[in-house]
């Protein structure tokens, strides 16, 4: 299952544990290669949220993207406050 906003695929991607072992050769090259290999298996999700877009791969990544979404909670306060 693969999430997907405005007609872009997103993260996380949740795979079938029959791709375990094809997952782990792979090791952290991404799994954009496992997805090509089975777009027959793959269930798309659309989502109305940009957030799926957003990749988080390395600590500065994850940085990035906790002040964005603390940067954004403090809006939502804002509008519903």
């Amino acid at each position: 299952m693969i999430p997907v906003y405005d007609k872009k695929r997103g993260h996380p991607v949740i795979f079938d544990a029959k791709y375990k072992q094809e997952l782990l050769v792979i090791a952290d090259q991404g799994a954009k290669s496992v997805v090509n290999n089975h777009l027959q298996d793959l269930q798309e999700v659309c989502l109305d949220a940009p957030e799926i877009l957003t990749d988080i791969d390395t600590p500065q990544d994850y940085q990035k993207a906790r002040g964005q979404a603390e940067t954004a909670g403090k809006k939502g306060l804002v509008q519903n406050g």
